[in-house]
């Protein structure tokens, strides 16, 4: 294998990443039309829909990962860790919002379907916890592998240029 063809190929993952990530967003955006966030319902199922595409997007995240890894990315795993720990603070979020949805809801549900919905809401109950608890894990992975922010190290003070002559070397 030529020494190219390799970082070729993992490249490709990011294009199989983004392919993935692309399906589960339409799909979604396709299931869930017509959009009505001002019914309780119609967010309830969004949300849940939603998290059934985790799944998906865990897999495309774990390819754009290994390839950033491979092809040794520093910025993309530094940019990763920051998608995780938005993640994770929207999860969180959201998980707040569907709660107190679910309360609402089941007011306005018949008995005999009530465990239905508690069912569908342990669900939820547990997945996201699962997922903010990786999302952070993740994010604090990513960033120690990534070193931060790559910065390139001055010579001198900020905005000074140093002529060689200035420095002692030899022109």
């Amino acid at each position: 294998m030529r020494p190219g063809s390799a970082r070729g190929l993992l490249s490709v993952c990011y294009v199989l990443a983004a392919l993935i990530i692309l399906d589960q967003v339409t799909d979604l955006a396709v299931t869930l039309y017509p959009f009505h966030p001002d019914q309780l319902s119609w967010r309830l199922a969004a949300y849940g829909i939603g998290m059934r595409r985790t799944t998906w997007v865990l897999v495309a995240d774990a390819l754009v990962i290994a390839t950033a890894t491979g092809l040794e990315q520093p910025r993309v795993l530094y940019a990763l860790s920051m998608v995780h720990g938005v993640a994770a603070i929207l999860l969180v979020v959201g998980l707040g919002l569907f709660t107190l949805d679910t309360v609402q809801f089941r007011g306005s549900v018949r008995s005999e379907a009530l465990p239905t919905v508690y069912l569908a809401a342990g669900r939820i109950g547990l997945l996201v916890p699962a997922l903010v608890g990786f999302s952070i894990w993740a994010m604090v992975r990513l960033r120690r592998m990534g070193g931060g922010r790559t910065r390139t190290k001055r010579r001198g003070p900020p905005g000074l240029v140093v002529s060689g002559a200035a420095t002692g070397e030899k022109l």
